[in-house]
């Protein structure tokens, strides 16, 4: 996404990063935790919507996005910290193939809280925060640093920032302000 703000096809984007990348400016608006999504049925050291360490993964079979993406890069960091070793069964980069597999009893997978909670692909599967460490990415807003937003785009990130406010004003699971 920042390739296409880069190149003018794009105004904005939210990313997951606050690293700088040449060309872009991007503003760390909040942070938003990871969860395990596991089949419904899945025996787990804690109940369903309890808080799980990631120790507990250690030999869990899991799907997980390919090593190109950013969040698996948070993913591993979060896992090696933990000392734990999961089974990773496959790499998968759809949230509908995601939602299937898990749904289908293949694996659980750790996805941001926003994708996990607001994607019907996952009704039905029991969810985890996670803890000890917590995985988290930062969710940064994105423009160009050499062309300006236009009026429109301007109006746009106006009430994106809006809503974000509330976001963090507000309880919801899995969003912690910066």
């Amino acid at each position: 996404l920042s390739e296409l703000i880069m190149t003018g096809k794009m105004d904005m984007a939210l990313i997951y990063t606050s690293d700088p990348i040449k060309g872009v400016t991007l503003e760390p608006l909040f942070r938003e935790e990871m969860f395990l999504v596991s089949p419904a049925d899945m025996k787990l050291p804690a109940e369903p919507g309890q808080p799980l360490p990631l120790s507990a993964l250690d030999g869990h079979a899991m799907l997980l996005p390919s090593k190109a993406h950013f969040l698996r890069r948070l993913i591993d960091e979060g896992l090696a910290r933990a000392r734990a070793r999961p089974e990773v069964i496959s790499e998968l980069e759809s949230v509908p193939a995601l939602g299937a597999a898990v749904l289908d009893g293949l694996g659980s997978t750790i996805l941001p809280a926003s994708v996990v909670l607001e994607t019907p692909s996952f009704s039905g599967a029991q969810l985890h925060p996670l803890t000890t460490p917590v995985i988290d990415a930062t969710v940064s807003l994105c423009v160009s640093d050499h062309m300006p937003l236009s009026e429109p785009a301007l109006a746009a990130r106006s009430v994106l920032l809006e809503i974000v406010t509330k976001l963090k004003s507000g309880h919801h699971p899995g969003i912690r302000a910066i």
